[in-house]
Order: structure tokens, then C-alpha cells, then sequence
């Protein structure tokens, strides 16, 4: 999902790059297209298909995975990626001017949540029952932040929705035991799923410039802070090494990825010792 632009996009090239067929969902069903005729022109024609999808709705969602069926004869795994920030990082420290601006701010709230977690709760859940109908051992990789395992004092909303997906990602972990339980006839319920998250710290995308024109230094504090801003090849690295390590059984279910531009690739579960894997592409290329 969010395939369109930014790190959709370049998942998408990272994918079908790895012989993966794509569907292309995105709210902007032109940008879609674009990275289809990309990745045909690359790839060989009939890689990629566009649809354009509200990840917020239901039955926008069943369809994108039908889409996916119906054209390449198999649904096997879901990146949940679709993601909004939030516009006003001094919004938690100034005085509302009017009741307008209340207005605005409790919609973009909720229009965070709804993008951020619910709809990431959705299309885990859409192919979490896929799985089970046809009896795949299929992946869903959820595309969360750092901003859900540290603070985020100017995106505190954004942050929230955050750590909701990773907790949901974690508490997700036994759906490789339980089999999502029995079904109505009282069979094993089918297919499993695994579920994983990737955490990217700052990345190079339309919503970090954006965050950045609303600093004094241009984000130059923060970039200072963290080492260096990732790049969306970065995050996309980080998507195929987790598919990889569950296919190879490295990994299970309830994993989550940290990206860091110091830290690299690693595993992280709280309290516990990280497993590193290896340094981001932006860092190697400089090594």
C-alpha cells in the first residue's frame, strides 16, 4: 500500500527487482501507474498492476488482494506502508487561536489514526483471513517507525499509531502456533500467517521535507542528532532482508526491524540483546 510515491515506490522496485509480482496499491491511482509502466519496461510486461485503494475501507482492500489473485494466481504477502504525519509540530505547545483550528486539528488526528494504525490493523487482518481460505503460508510486513519505540515530542499522534503497530505486530507472534484457532467446521483454520515489523528512523521522503521546512535549521539538528537521514533504498533493504529471514526461517513471526542510520539493520525485542545484521546502504556507500 501507499506504492505510489516515496518508500511504496521504491519497495515496489525492490520487490519486483526479487522476481515478486506487484500489486501497486495507492489513494493516487496515476502514481500507481507510473511505477507499473516502471517496473514492466524493467521487469517484462505483466510484472505490476495498478489499483487505486482507500486502505481505511474494507472492501477496497479485499479487492486489492483479489486483484492480486486473479492476475498472478496467488496472494502470498502484504506491505502495509500507507502513512500520513502529522502537519504542525508546534501544535502541543501554543494556545489554540480559535475553535476552527480545533476542528482541524482533532481531524487530522483522527485522520492519522485511521491511516496509521487502523488501516494497518485492516490489511493484516484482510490477509491474515486470505491466508487461512487458501491455505498460504503468506507474510505481511507492517511498516512502522522509530518514532513508535522512542518519542516524538513535535508528532506525538503519528508516534502513537506507531508503536500500536508494532505492539500489534508483536502480539501477532503465535498466529504460526494457534493457526488463528479453528474455524467454523472445526478444522485447523488453514493457512499461516507471519506477521513482522520494519522501524525506519528519519527518512528522505515528501513528509520528512516537509517536517524539515518547519524547523529554524532546516532539520539539520535532527540530522546531526542522528548520524544522517536514511534513504528510502534504505528502508526497502530492510523489507527484502526481512522477507528473506522469514522464508529462510532466521526470523518468525512478531519480529520487528529496526533502521537506523548509525545502528544499521537490526532485530529488536525489548529487553533483550539486538541481533545487528549489517550498515544501511547510505553508510556503506560512504565506507
Amino acid at each position: 500500500t501507499g506504492g505510489g510515491l516515496g518508500i511504496g515506490r521504491e519497495i515496489c522496485r525492490v520487490l519486483a527487482g526479487c522476481h515478486c509480482k506487484v500489486v501497486v496499491c495507492d489513494i493516487l491511482l496515476d502514481k500507481a501507474n507510473e511505477v507499473v509502466r516502471e517496473l514492466d519496461e524493467k521487469h517484462g510486461e505483466g510484472t505490476a498492476v495498478g489499483y487505486k485503494c482507500d486502505v481505511t475501507e474494507i472492501d477496497q482492500v479485499r479487492q486489492c488482494i483479489y486483484l492480486c489473485s486473479k492476475k498472478f494466481g496467488r496472494f502470498d504477502g502484504i506491505v502495509n506502508n500507507a502513512g500520513i504525519g502529522e502537519s504542525d509540530p508546534y501544535r502541543w505547545y501554543k494556545k489554540v487561536k480559535n475553535e476552527n483550528q480545533e476542528e482541524k486539528d482533532v481531524a487530522e488526528f483522527k485522520k492519522i489514526l485511521d491511516i496509521d494504525i487502523f488501516a494497518v490493523a485492516l490489511g493484516t487482518y484482510v490477509a491474515l483471513q486470505e491466508f487461512k481460505r487458501t491455505g498460504t503460508d503468506g507474510i505481511v510486513v507492517n511498516i512502522a517507525s522509530m518514532g513508535g519505540i522512542l518519542p516524538m515530542p513535535t508528532a506525538p499522534v503519528y508516534a502513537a499509531a506507531k508503536a500500536a503497530v508494532i505492539n500489534l505486530t508483536r502480539s501477532l507472534s503465535l498466529t504460526s502456533t494457534l493457526q488463528m484457532g479453528e474455524d467454523e467446521e472445526g478444522g485447523g483454520g488453514g493457512g499461516l500467517g507471519k506477521v513482522v515489523a520494519v522501524c525506519p528512523s528519519l527518512t528522505e521522503t515528501r513528509l520528512m521535507t516537509a517536517m524539515r521546512d518547519q524547523t529554524d535549521d532546516g532539520g539539520e539538528q535532527m540530522k546531526k542528532e542522528l548520524g544522517g537521514f536514511l534513504s528510502v533504498q534504505d528502508i526497502a533493504e530492510g523489507v527484502r532482508i526481512v522477507i528473506k529471514d522469514l522464508v529462510d526461517g532466521t526470523v518468525g513471526s512478531g519480529e520487528v526491524m529496526r533502521v537506523t542510520y548509525r545502528g544499521g539493520y537490526d532485530y529488536w525485542t525489548p529487553g533483550k540483546k539486538t541481533r545487528r545484521i549489517k550498515p544501511v546502504l547510505s553508510v556503506s556507500a560512504k565506507l
